[in-house]
């Protein structure tokens, strides 16, 4: 009789913590359904070129992640597809985990590296284009009460630069002075920018040559700025002395035809408004130019 009484109680017991059990997860449920949850706000804040060069080129995007709610949250990771004059070329799904405390901001930095050699060979009618448009479609990744596994889009749009070398040739060759040992002349180089964005040219070193013989070689530390579609003049003096190059040379200037040259050499650009870094860029050009006397 005891045992059967004792089961009895053990019975109700069990039933009365489930019961227990039963209403704490309704009221769970029933609190969790009258929380105000709300979802994080994504925005951009910039999206700027901190690297480019003829071989690649870096987008950091920085973006803010606003709580609005009374309690944290967390992020657990997103993901991102870049497009290129319409055309997808990149995509990532990042982990980064970051924790934004309740009604608070946290700042994002998401840096994304472009190849330019992938991208003019996967989209190649933007070879002779001097910029590209892009959109980028990101989507943040969190873990809300109430909501559950939530993905929050953005997206943002800009164009990319396509870095071109200098264009870099003869404007002129002069004769300044004509004497019976030697010749003072003036090589007038012109250098063009193609590029939608101003750069620096530095450390011009150069040779110039006329029928395979050298006339003259040298740098120029510092040429200058040159606008965005502009162009520049650097005038360069050349001494010939007949003596070292022999008097076929001094036949050579008397005369009146064109004379056969070659210009190699290699410099150095620096971006103005983006940071351009181009070290010895190499050139070379041929042909035939007139002596103005």
């Amino acid at each position: 009789m005891n045992m059967i009484a004792g089961s009895g109680v053990l019975h109700n017991t069990l039933i009365f913590a489930l019961g227990l059990l039963f209403a704490g997860c309704a009221n769970l449920t029933q609190l969790l359904n009258q929380m105000d949850v709300k979802k994080p706000v994504i925005s951009m804040k910039s999206a700027n070129l901190t690297e480019i060069s003829l071989d690649d080129a870096t987008i950091q995007f920085n973006l803010e992640i606003e709580n609005p709610n009374t309690f944290g949250v967390h992020l657990a990771g997103f993901d991102y597809q870049l497009d290129i004059n319409q055309r997808a070329f990149l995509n990532g799904d990042q982990p980064d985990k970051i924790e934004i405390a309740a009604q608070n901001k946290s700042p994002l930095n998401v840096p994304v590296s472009i190849n330019y050699v992938r991208l003019l060979d996967t989209i190649k009618d933007l070879v002779n284009r001097k910029e590209a448009d892009y959109k980028i479609d990101f989507g943040f990744k969190f873990d809300l009460p109430v909501l559950g596994n939530t993905r929050i889009p953005i997206t943002h749009t800009g164009t990319l630069p396509i870095p071109k070398i200098p264009d870099i040739s003869i404007s002129s060759l002069k004769m300044n002075k004509l004497g019976l040992t030697g010749a003072d002349l003036e090589l007038v180089l012109k250098i063009g920018n193609p590029n939608i964005f101003g750069f620096d040219l530095n450390n011009l070193n150069y040779n110039f040559s006329v029928n395979g013989n050298r006339w003259v070689k040298g740098m120029e530390s510092t040429v200058g700025d040159i606008a965005a579609g502009g162009e520049s003049l650097v005038r360069l003096p050349v001494s010939l002395n007949f003596l070292e190059l022999g008097r076929s040379v001094a036949d050579l200037i008397s005369g009146g035809t064109d004379l056969n040259y070659q210009l190699t050499g290699v410099m150095d650009v620096s971006g103005k408004e983006l940071p351009l870094q181009l070290k010895g860029v190499n050139f070379n050009r041929s042909g035939t130019v007139n002596l103005d006397k």
